[in-house]
């Protein structure tokens, strides 16, 4: 039995925002919508597991063997072999995945946040210039020596993910955990 209320709450795709209906009209109109209507019963099937049986565990594996792109295998293989603590390796996970909390992202979410840099109040705040084009960030990687593969990257990649991709394929194995860690030391 479905009851009516005189507030009706629902979110509008386009702007990501709830608001409501408070015209009956509406919502009879709404309502009045049928649903698909199918012939067969409902019934559990889960083809991926070769016992048929659903897992979280398998679950979530099959879904991130899925989002993975098999052309960054390669890169991530090398990012859980990198000799780091395990909360790096997964930030470095995230940030080549494009998963970190920065507000291009985050507007694109739905969040009101400035695009301005919070660090030092100039230029647009993403990857490429909170980790390579940043003052403070570039001191960095010329302190630790890591700063001429990093600048002759810059040079011939426009893209952050890609810029990554190569630094962690080109450095040797020290290198690769040091800029691991210089990474996550900027974010933090």
């Amino acid at each position: 039995m479905i009851y009516l209320c005189k507030i009706y709450w629902f979110q509008v795709l386009e702007t990501r925002k709830w608001t409501s209906l408070q015209n009956d009209v509406d919502v009879e109109a709404i309502l009045a919508n049928p649903l698909i209507n199918s012939s067969m019963e409902d019934m559990r099937i889960w083809g991926e597991a070769s016992n048929k049986r659903f897992s979280v565990k398998y679950g979530y594996r099959v879904v991130m063997e899925r989002l993975a792109d098999m052309s960054n295998s390669r890169i991530l293989f090398i990012i859980w072999h990198i000799k780091v603590p395990h909360l790096v390796r997964v930030f470095l996970w995230r940030l080549c995945r494009d998963w970190l909390p920065l507000p291009m992202r985050l507007r694109d979410k739905g969040a009101d946040c400035p695009f301005i840099c919070s660090r030092c109040n100039e230029g647009l705040e993403n990857s490429w210039r909170l980790f390579f084009t940043r003052q403070s960030s570039e001191f960095c990687w010329k302190e630790v020596g890591l700063w001429h593969h990093i600048s002759r990257t810059i040079d011939c990649f426009k893209n952050f993910r890609e810029a990554c991709f190569h630094l962690f394929e080109s450095l040797e194995s020290h290198c690769r955990s040091l800029f691991a860690m210089i990474l996550w030391s900027l974010w933090r």
